[in-house]
């Protein structure tokens, strides 16, 4: 991870998913500088989680001393922050309008492979949550998980990663 734990990214990829309930599924781009970093990382709520991608993960893959893409970095995270403070609609609305706009903008930087609250991870019907229930289950992720088995779907996913 860029940056490591000193980052918000890095502090939310080994956070518990019990007390910072959205996560979001980051990859870097196979030709950037942070080629490589895939992680699931957690936040306490959707709008940090977006502020937190937007003023990021453009360092990622920036030259500090080229004033141009240092610049655009900058012009990213003030989207990631207009998109943020726009609010009023529910969590699960933002992120469908902010996610793809957010996708968009870091096109080269990384990808976002999924992001959502952990309750889609339980019961959700998207690829990412299919996919990684049937990692849980060693099946095909179809079946939703119920509450009783939400705290070992945690620990699994503390020890997973992305």
């Amino acid at each position: 991870m860029p940056g490591g734990l000193s980052t918000g990214i890095g502090r939310a990829a080994v956070a518990d998913p019990s007390a910072n309930p959205w996560g979001v599924v980051l990859v870097a781009d196979p030709s950037s500088r942070a080629a490589g970093v895939n992680t699931l990382a957690w936040f306490s709520d959707a709008n940090v989680m977006v502020s937190s991608i937007a003023a990021e993960v453009p360092l990622w893959n920036i030259d500090p001393a080229d004033e141009d893409q240092t610049a655009r970095a900058q012009h990213i995270a003030q989207q990631g922050g207009r998109m943020v403070a726009g609010g009023g609609a529910s969590a699960a609305d933002n992120l469908a309008f902010t996610i793809p706009v957010l996708a968009h903008l870091l096109a080269g930087h990384a990808t976002i492979s999924w992001a959502g609250p952990l309750d889609d991870l339980l019961t959700g019907d998207g690829e990412f949550p299919r996919q990684i229930r049937g990692e849980y289950h060693s099946g095909d992720g179809t079946a939703p998980l119920d509450q009783g088995e939400r705290e070992a779907f945690i620990a699994f996913l503390k020890t997973r990663g992305a």
